[in-house]
């Protein structure tokens, strides 16, 4: 029996070191604030008294959706979603800002999981500044979770920056010196054929595109006026603007305010097709320096940015090299049709087709002229052409049934129909169905190059 008895003492002993041995182990990390691999982390990171707005960030892994989540100041609570109608569910590394009223001398902050706002748990952060709230606001449940010290509030004038890790707690990762940064809203594509202006922030701060203006030839119109979409233009982000825009000059300006006639209040500006000078507000642009006296983007829809967001004029900005090769003249008593190039790029006519009533020809089996057509010249083609009545078809390759292929489309004297292409050019949009030109030849084409249709062709 003694030996039974002292073996089991002894079993009893080792077991109870062994279980003491993994508790320590177990409750080694309590003090141990990194997140866990694989969760959100939501933090305060930014408290703007004078622009009313608060920021969260995302430290974590994974996304969180932060809808149901409140913040409390001075006592006062708000669920987010009632705050913002962005999406709140924040990624990694995502921030996002929400409009909240704030005292501009002293408050405290509390972001909270749910509406129990006496919770520790419930409480996700905390920050106060100006002064120690006390009992005014809820610096005790911060206290109590071990995320602030008693008495302790951030000093400095907002706005107030958080500039821990994500894991570091307390006044002292927190500044009342910081900045949000500055943004930097530029015109960065100017689209005449699209009617379509589009914005980028250079920045590192959201700007409010509300009561921002845009310009052309003097017309003016707020972007909210032009714009349903959310104009909230965070850093490196882009928004497209519908604006009607002639489509071979004007200027385009950027304005923070109507003050047109001001430099100060002007933030971006291009001009294209030629020196608009008086016609638009290049005198504000040369004024604040952004433009030189004279320049202009050449001709060429759309016209892009190549600048970082800090460069600025004409040689910032590149045009779009498109030639458009048009029919301009048919003339059936000379058997001829004239070509013109209306774009702003040269076109190698070699492999283009013309057709009428069926019956097809590459141009460099009817010509042997020069067959690069650049920018405003034209060519004359012999072509065998019905006297009183025909369609005409200009085409980029041999695919007659085509509307991609077909670059231009003209009939006289009779709908054609059947008899020709006009279907085809209806596909594509530049004929009317039943349109034909009536008078006699030869036929004009006196349109700009961008203009369709038996109305722009007379006869003689």
């Amino acid at each position: 029996m003694k030996h039974n008895l002292s073996t089991t003492l002894t079993r009893a002993i080792l077991f109870l070191f062994s279980m003491t041995a993994l508790l320590s182990v177990q409750s080694c990390g309590d003090d141990d604030d990194s997140v866990p691999e694989g969760s959100a982390n939501i933090r305060l990171v930014k408290v703007d008294p004078s622009e009313d707005k608060f920021y969260v960030k995302n430290f974590g892994t994974v996304a969180k959706d932060i809808s149901d989540y409140w913040i409390c100041n001075l006592k006062s609570y708000e669920q987010l979603s009632n705050l913002s109608s962005e999406d709140l569910t924040l990624d990694p590394d995502e921030m996002i800002a929400i409009d909240r009223s704030f005292d501009n001398n002293t408050s405290d902050v509390g972001l909270y999981n749910d509406n129990t706002f006496t919770s520790a748990t419930a409480l996700i952060d905390f920050m106060q500044y100006g002064a120690d709230l006390g009992t005014d606001g809820r610096v005790n449940v911060a206290v109590e979770k071990g995320i602030w010290t008693a008495g302790e509030f951030v000093e400095g004038a907002a706005l107030y920056d958080y500039t821990g890790n994500g894991t570091q707690n307390g006044a002292n990762f927190w500044t009342g010196t910081g900045t949000l940064g500055t943004p930097n809203v530029r015109l960065i594509k100017v689209d005449a054929g699209a009617d379509q202006i589009t914005l980028k922030n250079f920045g590192d701060a959201p700007q409010d595109l509300t009561d921002i203006f845009l310009c052309n030839r003097f017309s003016y119109e707020k972007i909210s006026a032009l714009s349903t979409a959310d104009l909230t233009l965070d850093p490196d982000e882009t928004i497209v603007i519908d604006r009607t825009l002639d489509d071979t000059s004007s200027d385009v300006g950027l304005y923070s305010t109507n003050s047109f006639t001001s430099a100060e209040a002007m933030m971006d500006f291009m001009q294209y097709g030629e020196d608009v000078a008086a016609g638009g507000r290049a005198s504000v642009a040369i004024e604040k320096g952004i433009w030189t006296a004279g320049e202009f983007v050449e001709n060429g829809t759309p016209y892009d940015y190549t600048g970082d967001g800090s460069q600025n004029g004409a040689s910032s900005w590149t045009n779009t090299i498109t030639p458009n090769v048009r029919l301009f003249k048919v003339d059936a008593n000379t058997d001829q049709i004239t070509l013109k190039n209306f774009g702003n790029g040269p076109l190698d006519l070699t492999d283009i087709w013309l057709c009428n009533r069926f019956s097809y020809s590459k141009i460099s089996d009817l010509s042997s002229a020069d067959l690069i057509l650049d920018p405003d010249e034209t060519i004359v083609i012999d072509r065998t052409l019905d006297d009183t009545s025909s369609d005409v078809g200009l085409y980029s390759t041999n695919s007659f049934t085509s509307a991609e292929a077909m670059m231009d489309f003209m009939q006289y004297g009779e709908d054609v129909a059947a008899g020709g292409r006009v279907s085809v050019a209806i596909e594509k949009g530049i004929w009317a169905a039943g349109e034909f030109v009536a008078a006699g030849t030869p036929y004009d084409y006196i349109g700009n190059g961008n203009q369709n249709g038996a109305g722009q062709w007379q006869g003689e």
